[in-house]
């Protein structure tokens, strides 16, 4: 599957998620968040590309980082795409949400 098409698919993900639960505008701005910290950090755009580092390094390091600043759906969305590899697509995941 193509890196747009599985972005496009997750995000539509979360996306309708977030509607069903009326969290779409924190769902938001937490994506716009994560964002902006991946486009101003080089490291922490690299991190989450690298094959390298393991993924539950890369699932702590983000929770670590944005527990108090993400919501609880923000949250759980990036656990899942942890535990399914896909971390490396969350830039194009955001980039399609917004």
């Amino acid at each position: 599957m193509s890196s747009s098409k599985l972005a496009t698919r997750y995000a539509k993900s979360i996306h309708d998620f977030a509607i069903e639960n009326g969290k779409l505008s924190e769902v938001l701005a937490d994506m716009r968040l994560l964002k902006t910290s991946i486009d101003n950090n080089r490291e922490f755009y690299m991190m989450l590309k690298s094959p390298i580092v393991n993924g539950d390094k890369k699932m702590q390091v983000v929770l670590n980082v944005f527990h108090d600043k993400i919501s609880n759906i923000t949250e759980n969305f990036i656990a899942i795409l942890m535990r399914k590899n896909r971390e490396s697509h969350f830039p194009e995941i955001i980039n399609a949400f917004i």
